[in-house]
């Protein structure tokens, strides 16, 4: 299947044939830590699903690895966004490395589609509500 389709997280799942309620660590959390849990454990899926299943070999420097950078900065400040959470970059990174290995991207059309579509999953363990 192609990864542009894959636009929400139930298609993710679908795809990857687990319920996307019962397969989370926690379905009926009780606190915002295990609300947290869950959204890193729906990163971890996303990505795989969305990079086809390929696992980025750390001792290959010229296999490119496509991470993203994001803008948490409050609106009105200095790279704030009206959201107040976007993307700020999509890089890739040949010998160093500033994400773990299951947040990487095969290319940076896969890291542009997360971004667009996908963004309110990384918010949701990155970010504290006020």
């Amino acid at each position: 299947m192609d990864f542009k389709e894959l636009t929400t997280y139930e298609a993710i799942c679908k795809v990857d044939g687990v319920d996307p309620i019962k397969s989370l660590p926690f379905p009926e959390f009780t606190s915002e830590e295990e609300k947290a849990v869950n959204e890193v454990a729906k990163n971890f899926r996303i990505v795989r699903v969305l990079n086809g299943g390929w696992v980025p070999d750390w001792y290959n420097w010229d296999e490119r690895k496509w991470m993203l950078w994001w803008d948490m900065s409050p609106e009105g400040t200095a790279g704030g966004s009206a959201a107040g959470f976007s993307l700020l970059v999509v890089d890739h990174d040949r010998g160093l490395s500033a994400v773990g290995s299951r947040l990487v991207f095969k290319t940076r059309e896969i890291a542009e589609h997360y971004a667009e579509h996908f963004i309110e999953v990384s918010r949701g363990w990155m970010v504290i509500e006020a």
